[in-house]
């Protein structure tokens, strides 16, 4: 799969005047090759925000200064409508696997927000023990004592694949996996994860530390004691 940094103009033009394609072989021919959706990110994630990004896009010719105005995003070769945000240097972090297994398991004090990772997954078959694990804690947190180990598998299940017989990352879903945390561990991203949750009432049963039934963070702390897979 090829991905591209692309101008986005907006809902108000249609699909071909919308994208428009940003050619960044001129900065390293690994930007412009298959599977460049890292190559693209180390890129992206060079620059502290889109204005830095797109000032340098301008200095290099590679965007008009007409078109500064407009939002980067990523998209898929031939698939314009499948945008992927864009990466800064302040979202490096949720590159890294042993960083999203803790955010995860974090979110066990914020029931709302697992509850929005099993529905963003739900149509992934492999996923089907470890989702059902995920429900079963969200409707009773003693039920499941050993939620860390199914984190682990659930990283490990998103973010790696077979090729060839060998296990390695699949960039493409840590991306993916990455950027959803991000925006439901950023207060600034807030509407964006109402936009997430369903119209139905997740909030019918929320635990908070206060509750004397919820699943305390810190007992969970002192279940992970096992060596680390990254």
């Amino acid at each position: 799969m090829k991905y591209f940094l692309t101008i986005d103009k907006g809902l108000f033009y249609n699909k071909k005047e919308r994208f428009k394609k940003i050619n960044l072989s001129s900065i390293n021919e690994s930007l412009d090759k298959e599977n460049n959706l890292e190559a693209i990110c180390t890129f992206t994630t060079a620059f502290e925000t889109p204005a830095l990004l797109k000032d340098f896009l301008n200095k290099k010719k590679l965007l008009d200064s007409k078109e500064m105005i407009f939002d980067l995003v990523i998209t898929y070769q031939n698939e314009p409508e499948h945008l992927l945000d864009v990466a800064y240097a302040s979202d490096k972090e949720y590159f890294n696997l042993n960083k999203l297994e803790q955010l995860i398991y974090s979110f066990s004090r914020k029931p709302e927000r697992l509850r929005i990772i099993t529905k963003y997954y739900n149509n992934q078959k492999n996923l089907t023990n470890e989702l059902t694990s995920l429900r079963t804690y969200l409707s009773n947190p003693f039920a499941d004592y050993k939620l860390f180990d199914v984190i682990r598998r659930f990283i490990e299940k998103v973010c790696y694949k077979t090729v060839n017989g060998k296990r390695v990352k699949n960039y493409q879903e840590i991306y993916r996996l990455g950027m959803l945390l991000r925006k439901l561990d950023n207060p600034k991203h807030s509407e964006e994860i109402n936009k997430l949750e369903e119209v139905e009432n997740i909030s019918k049963m929320r635990y908070t530390e206060e509750d004397p039934e919820y699943f305390h963070f810190e007992e969970l702390q002192d279940r992970k004691n096992h060596p680390k897979l990254f």
